[in-house]
C-alpha cells in the first residue's frame, strides 16, 4: 500500500549525498510519517509513529513518572534508537540525543530573539563524517515548519493543520511530517520531539496547583493551543496565566470561559 498523501502535501527534492545519523533509517523514497501531536503529558506515554500507509516504523516513549524523566524514540519492536535529555543549564533550551549506548548523535538548541525564534540541530553525518547544521523555521504559531540545510534545501516539512474529514487519519491530535528521499527519518523525528521538549522547558513559572491544571490539558503548549493562544508570546503568556487562575477558581472545565476569537494554532 502506497503512502497516503493528504491535501496540501508537497513533493520534496531528493537529498544527495544523504543526511543522517542512523543508516538503517535513510528514506529510500519520499516518505510521510505521522505522530501524536500532544507528546508530553502528566502520565507515561507509549505511542506509535506511523508511515502514511499506517505501518508502525518507530515508537515515542516518555516516562513521566520515572525518578529522572526519560524520553526515547524506539524502533517498531521497542528497542531504543534515540534517548533524548534536556540540558537544563541553558536558558534558550537545549536537548541532546544519544544512541542506546550513550553516544551523542545530535543536539537541538533554541535560538530565541525579541521578534523571532528558530531551532538549530547539529550532527555528524554518518556517510560524510562531516559536521552538519539544520535549521527548523516555522510560522508564528508553530503550526507549520521546514527543516532546511544552510543552502536552503528542504529536508522535511511539518504541518499540524492539514487534516480534513477525508484524511486517512481522522484524529486531529496527530500531525504529518514529509521527509525527502535521502534523509534520516529517525533524525527528523528526533528533531521534532526535541523542539517540543524545548518548548515544554520554556513554560512560565507556575504554582503547583497551576501546574496540575496545565498537566490536565496535556502540557503548556497544548493548554495554550486549546484556547487559541500563542505559547511563547509574552503578552499571551499573561493572558494564559490569568486563564489558569480563573480555571482554578471555577474548576478544570473552562466551557463557560470565553476568550477573544483567535485562530487555533498547533504548536510545533
Amino acid at each position: 500500500m502506497a503512502d497516503y498523501k493528504p491535501a496540501g502535501a508537497r513533493e520534496l527534492l531528493p537529498i544527495d549525498p544523504s543526511a543522517g545519523v542512523l543508516p538503517g533509517y535513510i528514506a529510500q523514497e519520499p516518505t510521510v510519517i505521522y505522530l501524536r501531536d500532544k507528546l508530553f503529558s502528566a502520565t507515561d506515554t507509549d505511542s506509535p509513529i506511523r508511515r502514511g500507509n499506517g505501518d508502525v516504523v518507530m515508537r515515542f516513549v516518555d516516562k513521566a513518572w520515572s525518578v529522572k524523566r526519560r524520553t526515547e524514540i524506539n524502533d517498531a519492536e521497542g528497542n531504543p534508537l534515540l534517548k533524548l535529555r534536556c540540558n537544563l543549564a541553558t536558558i534558550q533550551g537545549h536537548v541532546i540525543a544519544e544512541d542506546a549506548e550513550g553516544k551523542e548523535l545530535f543536539d537541538v538548541q533554541g535560538k530565541f530573539k525579541l521578534l523571532s525564534r528558530h531551532y538549530e540541530a547539529t550532527f555528524t553525518d554518518i556517510q560524510t563524517k562531516a559536521k552538519a547544521t539544520l535549521h527548523v523555521r516555522g510560522d508564528k504559531f508553530g503550526s507549520k515548519a521546514d527543516v532546511v540545510l544552510p543552502d536552503g534545501r528542504v529536508l522535511a516539512q511539518i504541518d499540524r493543520q492539514l487534516f480534513t474529514k477525508n484524511d486517512i487519519v481522522k484524529n486531529n491530535e496527530s500531525y504529518f511530517i514529509w521527509i525527502a528521499q535521502g534523509v534520516d527519518v529517525a533524525l527528523i523525528t528526533g528533531i521534532c520531539v526535541a523542539v517540543d521538549m524545548i518548548k515544554e522547558q520554556r513554560t512560565p513559572p507556575l504554582s503547583p496547583a497551576e501546574r496540575d491544571i496545565v498537566k490536565s490539558h496535556g502540557g503548556w503548549t497544548a493548554f495554550c493551543a486549546s484556547y487559541g493562544l500563542e505559547p511563547w508570546n509574552p503578552d499571551e503568556n499573561k493572558e494564559a496565566k490569568s486563564l489558569i487562575h480563573l480555571l482554578g477558581r471555577k474548576g478544570s472545565d473552562a466551557a463557560d470561559i470565553s476568550l477573544s476569537p483567535k485562530s487555533e494554532p498547533r504548536s510545533l
